[in-house]
């Protein structure tokens, strides 16, 4: 294999790509900002949710099921998550350019790891949402 073949499949980050990287940051910044208040905001409602639940349980008009025992916490949860994936993405783009500036190969090749455990936590995100999500709407269905 020649050098020229070696070569071929090497990425080159050039000014633009590094634009694109800083834009990625400034969004990530306020990404979290509006993550972090959306989940204290969660986070706060569930916490109140099950203080108020026991008292409701006792009266007749106000059954409790599993799911509303459930919720609050898997709530909670994914707002937990948001977060986490979120601090993941926010700590990307700073550790990418830092490994470009300083030619770090090793280092760029670890930052696209953070990518990854942000990516898949909000995986994760997703399929805990969209299971509650399916399981609201059978409880729904059974209601109706």
């Amino acid at each position: 294999m020649t050098q020229e073949e070696s070569g071929l499949f090497q990425v080159r980050i050039n000014e633009e790509g590094k634009k694109f990287i800083r834009r990625f940051a400034t969004i990530s910044y306020t990404m979290m900002v509006l993550v972090f208040f959306e989940s204290a905001i969660t986070i706060y409602w569930n916490v109140r949710m099950l203080m108020v639940t026991s008292p409701l349980a006792d009266e007749a008009m106000f059954r409790v099921s599993l799911y509303d025992h459930i919720v609050p916490y898997l709530s909670m949860t994914s707002a937990l998550m948001a977060i986490v994936s979120n601090f993941y993405y926010l700590r990307f783009p700073r550790v990418l350019l830092h490994c470009l500036e300083v030619n770090d190969e090793f280092g760029t090749n670890q930052a696209f790891r953070l990518l990854f455990r942000g990516a898949f936590i909000f995986l994760c995100w997703l399929i805990l949402i969209s299971s509650s999500l399916i399981w609201a709407l059978v409880i729904q269905a059974r209601i109706v």
